[in-house]
């Protein structure tokens, strides 16, 4: 008979047991391994979008971003929150994913043969108010990438993220990664590149309990640190006097002052400019400033001028401030003192001594003609003419004074070639200095320009046999260096109103004395010196130690151009044609000319405005004088705008000089009058005539009493 039972058997339970554990991981566990990968991946892909977006950020406003991981006690986490600025960073909310993404880390341990540079020996030590645990990547403004604590190969640094992550050590120093499950890498180089990619190098994890984590830190509150004003100068930049000052060259000399400021707080940054007279071209309050990608530094600038009757002295500051009301404190390093000087004169001119007539035989006058030399001093005078002034009491016999006077930039200072060397005078007429050994560097001295501070000149000394020029460099104190040579051949001509020599032209001739004879019925009807076979017109530039040829004898008859006017800037270039009496107008970039439409006699006139806005073209006039076969023409004086275009005809003028910004235009006119030019509307004003004849105009400094 059968028995009946109920209930399993421990065998039966066991295997029940077994089957059903078998049941739920074939059906959950491939679920979860997929759930694990997406994970890592979506928290891979936030991280990579993140760090692209503080990129973008740092270099749209000029504040530098970047995100940080709470590392305190441990190698991984599941948490970052946002940093910027730099030197005095602001901790910002950040994200935690630990609910959404409850099995994905992120790590910047250390795998294989990485490494994690320790703290203060990378950029990334420029984040000390970080807390001390936490590794941080860091995006500057121009793109470039600092980091601390995080993982590097070569140059590039690593993020991780992935599941069950096994490491060492803790925070910025000594991890190590060991293991990590469906591992993603997140990848940036020093410059900004990002990229995000599966990681299947990284080996399994044994790790079977989560890592700690450290909690995010708490915003940081906004802290006094004021910004910072690196810097208040003038553009072009003034040089400074002994007194400290900076010295003042006319009311109508209007300066552009920039400032340049670093923000310690990562903040935009806002400028306000002061000054006890005179007028800014920005007004109102306070002002935003640039930042600049170049510098990293925040920039503002304006103009300022004074005002029509000055004072003395003036001082001009600014005020840097922070959206949180943060601001510089005045002080003297953040301020710009101007002095303005009680008495100096304007325009410096020669006139005549004596008048004295010998008999000699000249080149191109008949044996026994008479010719006239002049003895002459230097004087100065206002503006407007009058108060003229002793610069110099000795008179220089028998010297052209517009060849052997030149005035320094800052009205100062008058040098002269002198038989003993080269004199520097005062404008009081006190002699400064005597450089005396110049006389050994060579002969033939033909200034180029005063050193822009006042304190020497730029002269070009040429070899006895005219083969070669060198530049020397010849200060007050007696000190003469040589700056280069030039390979070229005969005659330099500097540019008009320069301070800083970068290109010098050249005409170079090739002499041909066959047919020469004193008998001047020889000269060719079209005025062509039959002993002169060719000239050419380059210019040298000095930084390219290139010539570059503008015209020469070869393009054709008449063509033989004979002298050189440079623009301050070396860019443009007036040649006169000898034999024709034309002027062409060189861009001496492009090689492109203009035939100017006047009879020029007068070349040594030729000059160009120091804006190089104007030309001044000495047209033939009326005839002079008729006398041994030769006719002398008086000149007109025309003024043409940067494109040889004329904006004026003067009349008749004997010499012109421009003022230091090129507003006015000074000229003698062959009676001994004084007029000037306003080239903001092109009005001609009569000056007060001087007690006796102006015969050369020597500068127009444009400050006032």
């Amino acid at each position: 008979m059968l028995r009946s039972r109920s209930g399993f058997t421990l065998l039966e339970i066991v295997i029940s047991v077994l089957i059903a554990s078998l049941v739920l991981f074939l059906a959950v566990g491939p679920e979860r391994a997929l759930e694990e990968k997406y994970q890592s991946e979506a928290v891979a892909r936030e991280l990579a979008l993140q760090l692209l977006k503080k990129k973008r950020e740092a270099s749209t406003t000029g504040i530098s971003a970047g995100l940080a991981f709470p590392g305190t006690g441990t190698f991984a986490a599941q948490a970052y929150y946002h940093i910027n600025g730099l030197g005095t960073l602001r901790i910002k909310k950040g994200r935690s994913w630990q609910s959404e993404y409850p099995n994905a880390y992120a790590t910047w341990a250390a795998f294989g043969s990485e490494t994690v540079p320790a703290p203060g020996s990378e950029p990334g030590s420029l984040m000390p108010d970080l807390p001390t645990e936490d590794p941080a990547i860091l995006f500057l403004p121009s793109g470039k990438v600092v980091t601390r604590g995080v993982s590097l190969a070569g140059e590039t640094f690593r993020i991780r993220v992935g599941t069950q992550p096994d490491g060492t050590g803790a925070g910025t120093s000594g991890t190590a990664l060991n293991g990590l499950n469906h591992a993603w890498t997140v990848t940036l180089n020093r410059n900004g590149l990002i990229s995000v990619e599966v990681d299947p190098t990284i080996s399994s994890s044994s790790a079977r309990s989560a890592p700690t984590t450290a909690s995010l830190p708490a915003p940081t509150a906004l802290t006094s640190t004021q910004p910072i004003l690196e810097s208040l100068t003038t553009v072009p930049e003034l040089y400074q006097q002994s007194d400290g000052t900076l010295r003042l060259n006319g009311v109508d000399q209007n300066l552009q002052i920039k400032a340049v400021a670093e923000s310690p707080q990562g903040e935009p940054l806002w400028v306000r400019w002061q000054c006890d007279g005179g007028q800014f071209s920005h007004t109102g309050d306070w002002l935003p400033m640039t930042y600049s990608l170049e510098t990293e530094r925040w920039e503002a600038s304006t103009i300022w001028s004074l005002p029509p009757s000055p004072g003395s002295a003036y001082k001009v500051s600014v005020e840097i401030k922070d959206p949180q009301g943060n601001k510089t404190t005045g002080s003297s390093a953040q301020e710009l003192s101007f002095d303005v000087e009680p008495k100096v004169l304007g325009l410096l001119h020669s006139r005549s001594a004596e008048v004295q007539r010998w008999q000699t035989t000249n080149l191109w006058g008949t044996p026994g003609r008479d010719t006239i030399l002049w003895a002459s001093w230097l004087e100065g005078m206002r503006p407007d003419g009058t108060s003229a002034e002793r610069v110099t009491e000795k008179q220089t016999a028998y010297t052209i004074p517009n060849r052997s006077y030149s005035v320094s930039p800052d009205g100062e200072l008058v040098v002269e070639f002198t038989g003993n060397g080269i004199e520097f005078t005062g404008i009081n007429g006190e002699r400064v200095a005597l450089v005396s050994s110049v006389g050994s560097l060579g002969t033939g001295h033909e200034l180029v320009s005063w050193l822009p501070d006042s304190t020497g000149v730029l002269l070009v000394v040429r070899s006895a046999d005219y083969s070669s020029h060198t530049l020397w460099e010849v200060r007050i104190d007696g000190s003469a260096g040589k700056v280069s040579d030039f390979p070229l051949d005969h005659e330099l001509f500097r540019p008009s109103a320069s301070d800083h020599l970068t290109r010098v032209a050249s005409i170079t001739h090739e002499w041909d004395y066959s047919n020469f004879s004193v008998d001047l019925s020889n000269i060719s009807s079209s005025g062509q010196n039959p002993y002169l076979s060719k000239s050419t017109a380059s210019v040298y530039d000095r930084a390219t130690k290139q010539v570059k040829i503008l015209c020469s004898s070869d393009e054709g008859p008449n063509i033989s151009p004979s002298f050189v006017r440079l623009s301050p800037s070396g860019n443009r270039a007036l040649v006169h044609l000898h034999g024709q009496d034309k002027v062409r107008l060189y861009n001496v970039n492009t090689g492109a000319f203009k035939t100017l439409p006047y009879d020029v006699f007068s070349w040594p006139n030729l000059a160009f405005s120091p804006d190089e806005k104007h030309i001044v073209v000495p047209r033939k006039a009326s005839v002079s004088l008729i006398s041994d076969n030769y006719t002398y023409y008086n000149t007109a004086l025309v003024l043409c705008d940067i494109d040889g275009n004329q904006v004026l005809d003067a009349g008749e003028y004997f010499r012109a000089v421009f003022s230091p910004t090129g507003s006015h235009l000074y000229f003698s006119r062959m009676d001994g009058t004084l007029a000037k030019v306003n080239l903001g509307d092109m009005s001609l004003e009569e000056l007060i005539v001087p007690s006796d004849k102006v015969y050369w105009l020597e500068a127009a400094t444009e400050k006032w009493q």
